[in-house]
């Protein structure tokens, strides 16, 4: 259940990404997981990020030497703003038997 849930759950985003961009939405996406040493970590939770070559939907993101030197990735929009107009975004996605 698990396993199908998140897949629906990145099917839905990229989804979404897309109908933002109004494109095949490009992206590199990175997973973080909880430290590998053998000790609980609470403070942990499987994440992804999405790092979209563009800024916007025909204008490429060139990386700013501060962004490349602090191995960084500078966003100059509100994640509050950009999670608002990907929640207006409608999906649909298939049902699987």
């Amino acid at each position: 259940m698990q396993r199908s849930s998140l897949a629906r759950a990145l099917k839905t985003i990229l989804l979404k990404y897309d109908g933002l961009w109004q494109r095949s939405f490009p992206y590199l996406m990175a997973w973080f997981q909880a430290p590998t040493d053998g000790k609980p970590h609470p403070e942990w939770q499987l994440h992804a990020e999405f790092y979209p070559p563009y800024r916007s939907n025909n204008k490429l993101k060139y990386l700013a030497g501060t962004e490349l030197a602090a191995g960084l990735f500078a966003n100059d929009t509100l994640p509050e703003a950009i999670a608002q107009e990907l929640q207006n975004i409608s999906v649909k996605l298939e049902e699987t038997p």
